[in-house]
């Protein structure tokens, strides 16, 4: 229901209005949103100090205490600005022949601050500011507010509020205002089945990975809520009206994100489409683990990345010649059917071009047979990056010493074959066991 209240005063301002709607609250059940609209028009050529706004007679909930909204013209400048103050979002909507301004006023000596305050003296000052001006005889001035109301909290009933437009006081000290009222009535929520009011964002909700979102419900009644991922539990609420979680993932595809409300009363359930695409320079980023935790640099050896692509890509598209870890190419590489999709790669430990450190960041980077760029790190320890010089005169020495001992002639019927025998004992800095290196160039010797 709405009133159009029109006050004429005495003095420069001549007929203020101000019209109010509010159908979209009626028959509001409580815990819902609602939308009301507050029109203030000024006639032509007529000045009014706006103070405030105000609106009383709502419910007492978060932004208006003891059932009073109250806003400032000033907090919007152009059309489209909002402010938010508790379950209250308000909005300029529209914006005609507004002006703001300052105004003085002079009295004579011997008024003694007493109005009326007339005449040119300059003893006594006074000082006003003001919003809303009409600035021509054919103009007028509008200023339509919305606000949103979320009624979250709020009793069921009829309100009855008044919509004011505060101007200041008058000569005589008389505070002035514009305005008009509405009613509207909020119902109880009905006991029944659980109902979803509201949810964010729309579906289907499109990221890049790795991606991030935050998922919210609004329930018309207390419910206990359970947010799941792809049919994981991902988390819950107990006994609330609203419920929100944020959830990451790094896997390429489709995913399904499901809020489940319920009570004894029933259940409701509100489903998303989450699709997660590849980041927009194409790269993909992969899951790593490098074993050992701790590499010795110094060592002849390997270490072993184990690569996972993101959901929707198979391992079996890498390009195993692109595969790089810090300088080191891959040396070797194979799939693992137990991790379902794991691509193993072997990098020579000397081929790392990295400074020992505890948690050293190595980055194994790659591509897919199609071009699309991969990577993916884990944290190691690298140590001994070369040795003392000492200790590479005495390696040098072992060599010498242990490693040929010369060659063995064996003649035999098939000709003469040249067997290379090293000494078992002999250590090369590496804990790899060469007691069985000893190789032939003929499967057929004796």
């Amino acid at each position: 229901m709405a009133i159009i209240a029109m006050l004429v005063i005495s003095g420069p301002a001549q007929a203020v209005q101000v019209t109010l709607n509010a159908q979209d609250l009626q028959d509001r059940i409580v815990g819902e949103t609602g939308v009301f609209y507050v029109n203030v028009t000024i006639g032509s050529n007529e000045r009014i100090p706006i103070t405030n706004i105000s609106v009383e007679g709502l419910p007492e909930i978060d932004g208006s205490p003891d059932g009073v909204l109250v806003f400032k013209v000033g907090d919007f400048s152009n059309v489209g600005d909002h402010k938010i103050k508790g379950n209250y979002d308000i909005t300029l909507i529209e914006q005609i022949g507004f002006m703001s301004g300052y105004g003085y006023g002079y009295g004579y000596e011997n008024n003694n601050n007493t109005p009326p305050f007339a005449g040119y003296g300059y003893s006594h000052q006074f000082f006003g500011y003001g919003y809303g001006y009409g600035d021509s005889p054919d103009n007028y001035t509008q200023l339509k507010y919305m606000v949103i109301m979320d009624t979250d909290g709020a009793d069921p009933g009829t309100y009855n509020a008044v919509a004011k437009v505060n101007a200041g006081n008058d000569v005589n000290g008389q505070k002035v205002a514009f305005q008009g009222s509405f009613s509207f009535t909020l119902k109880e929520e009905t006991p029944g089945t659980p109902a979803i009011k509201e949810f964010s964002p729309s579906s289907p909700v499109n990221d890049t990975a790795p991606a991030k979102e935050t998922f919210r419900i609004r329930v018309n009644q207390t419910v206990n809520v359970t947010w799941y991922l792809d049919g994981m539990k991902k988390g819950e609420d107990k006994l609330v009206k609203k419920s929100n979680i944020t959830l990451n993932t790094a896997d390429i595809g489709v995913h399904n994100v499901t809020a489940v409300a319920e009570n004894a009363n029933g259940m409701a359930v509100q489903k998303w489409v989450w699709n997660v695409k590849s980041s927009p320079e194409g790269k993909l980023y992969a899951s790593v683990k490098i074993t050992p935790e701790t590499i010795k640099l110094s060592s002849k050896g390997t270490f072993t990345a184990f690569i996972t692509l993101p959901k929707g890509f198979d391992v079996r598209d890498i390009d195993v010649s692109s595969l790089m870890c810090e300088g080191a190419p891959a040396v070797k590489a194979m799939i693992s059917k137990k991790d379902g999709g794991t691509l193993i790669a072997k990098f020579n430990r000397q081929d790392l071009d990295v400074d020992p450190g505890n948690r050293v960041v190595l980055t194994v980077k790659g591509k897919l047979l199609d071009g699309t760029e991969f990577e993916g790190s884990d944290t190691v320890n690298i140590i001994d990056k070369g040795k003392k010089e000492d200790d590479k005169k005495k390696d040098k020495g072992k060599k010498e010493s242990n490693n040929n001992i010369g060659d063995i002639n064996i003649i035999n019927n098939s000709g003469t074959v040249n067997i290379n025998i090293y000494n078992i004992n002999y250590y090369d800095g590496d804990d790899h066991d060469h007691s069985k290196e000893i190789e032939s160039d003929d499967e057929n010797d004796e």
